[in-house]
This record gives structure tokens, C-alpha cells and sequence, in this order.
């Protein structure tokens, strides 16, 4: 009797598209999908692209061949995927059909750079007549009032060489005295038992415990490299 194995089950799968878009060439007029993508929520993701929805950064900004877009997205794949299900889906698309305007990943070998896609759509806004629109996402504001949190004293003596180096033989001595507490209490038991320990033992654990808390924290120099 031949046991059937349960299919696996992914709870991280998901609804996922992979998609594309047909674009029109400005120049030759010929319409093929120019650009693919994976998305969770296509309808959301189609408004993000035309610029009438904030990413999820909440900046609203439309990619540069937005108005080549002829119709709307197409769907080139959907099903449950995991994230990682989904980005391999997305890559095979981008080899099967070569899209020109995808960047990460991209093995189009006439791929249109972002920049250009850039300067390729202002100079279409001036050829219409129209103003430009944002284009890429816009960079981040920085608060003129935002002070950088700063280190207290000891925090900067601390971090310097000779900080570090104290800190280190710090370390060492105190892994040396917590070796030595418990061989004394070691010691102190074994006596309150009748035993006794051999001087020439306890010296041997004695040099044992402050081998290694030297050479636990001894500071070490890193070895310089040399410039070709």
C-alpha cells in the first residue's frame, strides 16, 4: 500500500499578481508589455503608477511612462504565492518578455535607464504643453530641529583606544578574581569536608584561570593591511 504524502501547506501564501503593461513607443508606435511587476492589490498598484494613489511611504509621485500606458495592466500570472514565490514569478516574466523600463533585474539589453525614462517623459510634457509632474520618489525632508542624541563623557572616553584597551584589561582582572573567588570557595569547602586540596594543583588551577582570563581579554591588534 503506497502511503500518499499531504500536500504542503504554506500559510505565508498569499493572492498575488504578476503583471504587465502594454506601452506605446513614442516613436515607432508599436505597442508591446514594456514593463512587469508583482503586486498584492493590482487595482491599488495601478493607481500607484498613474500617480492618483500614495505609495506606501505615502509620497505620491507616477512612474515616467505613465502615459504611454495603452489600456491597462495585464495579468501575466495570479495565484497564492509566497514572497519569495512571487519575486521568482515576477523575474521569469521579466526574462520571457524583456521589458525595457524595469530596472532591478532587468537582462533587457536596450533597457531604458531611470534617468533617461525621466528625461524621455519631460521632454514629451514640453512637447504637449503640459507641466512635468514628480517623477520618482521625492527625497526625504530633514528636520532642521532634530538634534543628534550625544554621547555622554564616559560614553566617548570609553570608545577611544586607550578606553578600550582599559576595558579590556578591566574584564581580564575581574575574570581572574571570579576564578579565584570560586577556587577559594573550592577550597573552603573541601576543608569543611576533611579534604584537602595539593598546593601544587591549586597553583596549577590558579595559572589556568588567569591564562585564560588574559588571553580571554588581553587587547589584541589588528593586523594592518597592506595598499597595492
Amino acid at each position: 500500500m503506497t502511503a500518499t504524502v499531504p500536500p504542503q501547506v504554506r500559510l505565508d501564501a498569499r493572492n498575488g499578481y504578476v503583471y504587465g503593461y502594454p506601452l506605446r513607443d513614442p516613436v515607432t508606435g508599436m505597442v508591446r508589455i514594456d514593463y512587469v511587476g508583482q503586486t498584492r492589490d493590482l487595482a491599488r498598484r495601478d493607481l500607484q503608477h498613474r500617480g492618483l494613489a500614495p505609495q506606501r511611504d505615502g509620497t505620491v509621485w507616477e512612474q515616467p511612462w505613465s502615459d504611454l500606458i495603452d489600456g491597462g495592466p495585464v495579468v501575466l500570472q495570479y495565484g497564492l504565492f509566497t514572497d519569495a514565490e512571487l519575486d521568482a514569478a515576477e523575474l521569469g516574466h521579466m526574462h520571457r518578455l524583456l521589458p525595457r523600463f524595469n530596472y532591478a533585474g532587468s537582462i533587457t539589453p536596450d533597457a531604458i535607464p531611470k534617468w533617461a525614462a525621466i528625461e524621455q517623459r519631460q521632454a514629451r510634457d514640453v512637447a504637449r504643453g503640459v507641466p512635468s509632474g514628480v517623477y520618482a520618489p521625492p527625497p526625504r525632508a530633514v528636520d532642521p530641529t532634530r538634534v543628534p542624541p550625544r554621547r555622554s563623557l564616559w560614553a566617548r572616553v570609553w570608545a577611544t583606544r586607550a578606553g578600550r584597551a582599559t576595558s579590556a584589561w578591566l574584564r581580564g582582572a575581574a575574570t581572574v578574581a571570579g576564578f579565584w573567588t570560586a577556587l577559594t570557595t573550592v577550597g573552603t569547602v573541601a576543608l569543611w569536608l576533611g579534604c584537602s586540596i595539593d598546593p601544587q594543583t591549586a597553583g596549577g588551577l590558579t595559572a589556568v584561570g588567569v591564562t585564560a582570563g588574559m588571553a580571554k581579554w588581553w587587547p589584541r591588534r589588528k593586523p594592518r593591511r597592506r595598499r597595492r
